[in-house]
């Protein structure tokens, strides 16, 4: 099948649905396929359906309880960082505090401030969850609430988010500790609530992790901490690193090992240390490669969906190994415990209670050493090329936000020729699965200072010359956070997507700039550039389809359930009236309006509220519907629609009358309160 006639279909352009009207396929029914991503609803006439980016259902809010011990280390192992005293008074005053610096212990201080602060648990938000979808039915009185998304690039939060969510987590008399890598992810509303904080003292660090591990006589291992090891503990290093130094303390003042194997250990990079484990290591089965693999990627997820993950990766690797004529024998049913598994490829889980089901309990699965998830999967990717592809299959079929970090985590740190292959893979895919996971990537991928060159011109490349699916996927990317950036540029290079003859690009164009209207700040610019998408010039160059497009969802003439036309269409009142007379004079939107505003019509003869709606919709392009002016509105209309004179007469006819007996009600409303 050629790339056109793929991209004439209707399936999977945007997870199922379309923003954009499909005139050439003639059909005046409404589709749903497969696996919805968007919701349909009202009464559509014409091949209209509608979408969001999002999934039908929110991720849960929670996804992990800190259990007794972690709270417990957190009050008895805590060396204060610099900044700690004002983002403690921030949190006690505000309620909410947004917390920076890598490398300075910030997920241990959020648990310690929160503590603090007299929180009756803590727990772990979900990081696929923007700020602005939590609801005051989320949240619990008491909780204190982490939400890690550093590592997620740009500006994971807007000024308005921000300020929404604070007031929410006050009136709702819980505390929210925001952990983000750097100052300059936050927003300018949050500035006087971001600390950035210090690295605590190291040796002092290793000292209360003694103190921790050995609660009688912790005298002797302090001693060759003191004497021995400090040196190894250098300005920069993290956290981590000083508690790994208490370790070695400990098994050297038991002649567990030399000093000078402490100190070698404590000096090793991560990386050599994976090395050297993967080459000691004695793999007896393809099961510990799969399993050590699903950990580094799902690390700290529970247990049970990452052994789901890890039998399906172990399902592909022995697939890949088999001659083309066997068949794939099962596995034995008892081939190795789960502790012997789990001490094989040095992992650990932690017991805990589950984050929504009260009384039950979950295991998550971690590695035991802080970094070793990164630096094994980076070892992987370098020294085995051959399961590349089988990754690549496996890593899309991940679910939630650990199969970006992969990509992001192998595309920043493992030296290739062409970085974003993969990237560009998945661009071109026409699983929307796929094409959202490289869009996902690329824009954090846009904020590594090394890559962001390469970044901006594959998109380039993308917008310029790329196929429909990668037009599409560069449409998503320059209507998130990264396009934001430099609003005019995106909108730019919106309008070169929006131009594309094939219709894939063009949906993502428009549902891209409905969620940019979300954003106050950027309101009035992206308003203006649309209306200039409608002038008569781009009208065979497809931006004027874009721009009616949005003219349907801006009216209110069709709605999405994430986004709030009326917010707009109040605020931008001409913008609005503008573009409902286009849509209402093209020949071919302006069917698919009057058809919409004819349904409507004869609901409005029971139901108040959709002849309060009809009214206002008929107003926006005809504010006066007295006899001389809808007799001439009907003439002006039927010279862009001629079979449908007759239609339009009766339309504005009832719209009239609804228009008389809703004036009747508020008279008599007021008259009532008078």
């Amino acid at each position: 099948m050629s790339e056109e006639s793929n991209n004439e279909t209707t399936e999977e352009e945007l997870g199922g649905v379309r923003y954009v009207p499909n005139f050439k396929q003639g059909s005046t029914q409404n589709t749903a396929y497969r696996d919805q991503n968007g919701v349909q609803t009202g009464i559509l006439n014409g091949d209209v359906t509608m979408n969001s980016f999002s999934s039908p259902k929110e991720p849960e809010l929670l996804v992990r309880r800190a259990t007794d011990d972690e709270v417990e280390q957190a009050r008895k192992q805590f060396v204060e960082p610099g900044g700690f005293a004002t983002a403690k008074r921030i949190l006690w005053e505000h309620n909410v505090v947004v917390l920076c610096g890598p490398g300075t212990g910030r997920s241990f201080t959020a648990r310690r401030l929160l503590d603090d602060c007299g929180a009756s648990a803590i727990v772990e938000m979900n990081r696929q969850r923007k700020l602005q979808s939590v609801r005051a039915s989320d949240l619990e009185a008491g909780l204190g609430y982490i939400w890690s998304v550093g590592d997620d690039g740009g500006k994971p939060f807007l000024d308005w988010e921000f300020e929404q969510c604070a007031s929410l987590f006050k009136d709702e008399g819980c505390r929210l500790v925001i952990v983000l890598d750097h100052r300059s992810q936050s927003c300018s509303t949050a500035s006087s609530k971001t600390v950035e904080l210090a690295a605590p003292d190291l040796v002092e660090v290793a000292l209360c992790a003694l103190r921790w591990r050995c609660r009688y006589g912790a005298e002797g291992p302090a001693v060759v901490l003191k004497s021995d090891l400090r040196n190894a503990l250098e300005k920069g290093d993290p956290p981590e690193k000083a508690v790994r130094a208490a370790e070695w303390a400990l098994r050297a003042f038991h002649g567990e090992a030399s000093v000078d194997e402490a100190l070698a250990g404590l000096r090793e990079d991560i990386g050599n240390a994976v090395a050297r484990w993967f080459e000691a290591w004695q793999v007896s089965s393809v099961r510990e490669y799969a399993m050590s693999l699903a950990v580094a990627v799902l690390e700290n997820e529970p247990y049970d969906r990452v052994v789901a993950h890890a039998t399906l990766l172990d399902e592909g690797i022995r697939k890949a190994q088999l001659p083309e004529d066997k068949k794939l024998r099962p596995r034995r049913v008892f081939e190795k415990p789960k502790q012997q598994l789990l001490d094989d490829i040095q992992t650990e889980t932690v017991e805990r209670q589950h984050p929504r089901h009260t009384g039950l309990r979950e295991e998550t699965v971690r590695f035991k050493r802080e970094g070793w998830a990164v630096a094994l999967l980076c070892h992987v990717w370098r020294e085995y090329p051959s399961i590349h592809p089988i990754l690549h299959k496996w890593l899309v079929c991940v679910p939630g936000d650990a199969a970006r970090r992969a990509l992001c985590t192998i595309t920043a740190k493992v030296p290739a020729h062409e970085p974003l292959r993969f990237v560009n893979e998945l661009a071109a895919k026409r699983r929307y699965a796929d094409r959202l996971l490289a869009a996902a990537t690329l824009t954090t991928l846009a904020d590594d200072h090394n890559l962001q060159p390469l970044v901006e011109e594959t998109l380039e490349d993308w917008t310029e010359y790329g196929g429909a699916y990668q037009q599409w996927t560069a449409a998503v990317v320059y209507t998130s956070s990264f396009g934001q950036r430099d609003i005019r540029g995106a909108l730019t290079r919106l309008a070169k997507i929006g131009q594309s003859t094939y219709q894939a690009p063009q949906n993502a164009v428009v549902a891209g700039v409905l969620g940019m209207l979300q954003n106050p700040d950027i309101q009035e610019l992206v308003m203006d550039r649309v209306l200039s998408w409608s002038e008569p010039k781009y009208r065979r160059k497809g931006l004027r389809a874009v721009a009616l497009s949005l003219g349907l969802w801006l009216t209110g003439l069709d709605r999405v359930e994430w986004f709030d036309a009326a917010e707009v269409y109040e605020t931008f009142d001409y913008h609005v009236r503008v573009l409902m007379r286009l849509v209402l004079e093209d020949p071919d939107f302006g069917g698919i309006a009057i058809e919409r505003l004819s349904a409507l019509a004869i609901q409005s003869q029971w139901d108040q509220d959709k002849a309060a709606e009809l009214v206002r919709l008929i107003e926006l392009a005809i504010p006066d519907l007295r006899w001389r002016r809808r007799r001439r509105a009907v003439s002006v209309l039927g010279l862009y629609h001629p079979t449908k004179r007759s239609q339009i007469r009766s339309l504005l006819k009832t719209t009239r009358k609804c228009q008389r007996r809703l004036s009747r009600v508020n008279r008599g409303r007021e008259g009532a309160i008078n």
